[in-house]
């Protein structure tokens, strides 16, 4: 009788250990489960994030674009002006040395 008694109680030991223990993997599942309904919406929401930062960047890279055609043109534009200029003074320049050498020359 008392090795059926033991042995029962060895049985309920087991059972209440296997019950404990079905219990934390439960309750690790769970949180397990919780933890990655997160990270799911945590992927989503970078992954929304990504294709919103992509859509900036390329909207950066139109506007550089563009800046930097106007920049191009400005430049161009500068050069434009300072040839203009520089063949200008260079006729005044020719205009004012014929103008002294009439004048040296008496006419």
């Amino acid at each position: 009788m008392l090795n059926l008694q033991c042995k029962e109680g060895r049985q309920m030991a087991v059972e209440r250990w296997t019950d404990e223990m079905l219990d934390q993997l439960a309750s690790t599942f769970r949180e397990t489960t919780v933890l990655a309904r997160t990270n799911t919406e945590t992927i989503a929401a970078n992954s929304q994030a990504i294709s919103d930062l992509q859509g900036l960047v390329s909207n950066l890279r139109e506007g550089q674009a563009i800046l930097t055609q106007i920049l191009v043109e400005e430049r161009e534009a500068r050069q434009e002006f300072r040839r203009t200029t520089n063949a200008a003074l260079d006729r005044i320049d020719r205009t004012l040395e014929e103008l002294r050498r009439d004048r040296e020359n008496g006419n």
